[in-house]
């Protein structure tokens, strides 16, 4: 019996039943979407938004304290990575700059800028440390990001300035004609 009534009810009110559904939903989304805010042209939790606003005022160390929070508590927190990123490159911690990039880009593989953070740190590395090459580790990256974002004129700019600095002149030669068609395209 209890059955039947309630087949009944949901054939009566099912739209009822829909419409809270719906704003349940609508409400969710509001409450999240109130809890974020645009840093960079991203929407962004606002503690990463305060560690942005640390690290732009020049208090490095509440922003990397800020950032590894963050990374602690929200793995997942691409931006957090990258900012964390950001603050390594500064104090010359290569290798943990390096590791935090590709973090951000592991869990972000569409990043744009995080190709270029990539590449301008190996750069600034292989300046420093030229027995190592660090250099050389920026193509399978820039090619990864062009791979995924072949409309990207920033990667194919950094795989131009790559080829251009290990002096490839083929491989220069071949990025500088897809960039002036995908320029020519727009």
């Amino acid at each position: 019996m209890f059955a039947d009534l309630w087949k009944d009810f949901l054939r009566r009110f099912w739209w009822s039943i829909l419409a809270v559904l719906i704003l349940i939903g609508g409400i969710i989304g509001w409450y999240i979407s109130s809890q974020t805010v645009v840093v960079s042209g991203y929407r962004v939790s606002q503690a990463d938004a305060k560690a942005t606003e640390y690290y732009a005022a020049g208090e490095i160390d509440k922003a990397q304290a800020a950032y590894e929070a963050i990374t602690k508590r929200q793995p997942r927190d691409w931006f957090a990575w990258n900012g964390l990123a950001n603050i390594y490159r500064d104090r010359n911690q290569y290798g943990l700059a390096e590791t935090a990039y590709l973090q951000a880009l592991d869990i972000n593989p569409k990043f744009e800028q995080g190709y270029r953070n990539v590449f301008n740190l190996y750069y600034s590395w292989s300046e420093r440390d030229r027995d190592s090459a660090p250099l050389a580790k920026s193509e399978p990256v820039l090619l990864q990001g062009y791979k995924l974002l072949s409309k990207s004129v920033t990667i194919l700019e950094d795989l131009i300035s790559y080829y251009a600095k290990i002096n490839d002149q083929a491989k220069l030669t071949e990025y500088k004609e897809k960039l002036e068609t995908l320029r020519s395209e727009k």
